[in-house]
């Protein structure tokens, strides 16, 4: 894994994501004060990797960069506080899709339909009833 990208057919048995998915962890990290490249380093992933915004990583080295990014900062709420600070923009056509949707419903529908592009390991579904609906994502790894 360190050194270059890994390429799309090593990767589609392992499922994968993109380098983006990971920026919102480095984020939250230099905004407490914490280098996040020994967290990326563990995990097996050179810092340069997650620099391209084309860049695509294995679902289970993704995972052990939050979990190590929650461990070393002390948050119990690492993922909601990081969230929190993603800015609009931060994940290119699919912001670009949504924030063009004409509702809600229309951005959230859209989301579903391109969700692929940032992760592949999970799958979303959104059920509209009326003026209720509910958004779910069932991700098909256990790692």
């Amino acid at each position: 894994m360190r050194g270059s990208p890994a390429r799309k057919s090593d990767l589609s048995s392992v499922g994968a994501a993109s380098a983006r998915a990971i920026w919102p962890v480095l984020a939250r990290l230099l905004a407490l004060g914490l280098d996040p490249q020994p967290i990326l380093l563990a995990a097996g992933v050179d810092p340069s990797l997650v620099e391209g915004s084309e860049a695509r990583i294995p679902h289970v080295l993704l995972l052990s960069i939050w979990r190590g990014a929650a461990l070393r900062s002390g948050d119990p709420a690492f993922g909601l506080h990081a969230a929190e600070a993603i800015r609009s923009g931060a994940v290119d056509v699919l912001d670009y899709r949504f924030r063009l949707s004409a509702t809600l419903g229309e951005g959230l529908e859209r989301l579903v339909r391109y969700h692929c592009l940032i992760h592949d390991t999970a799958s979303l579904s959104l059920r509209i009833d009326g003026n209720a609906g509910a958004y779910s994502r069932l991700s098909r790894t256990t790692s």
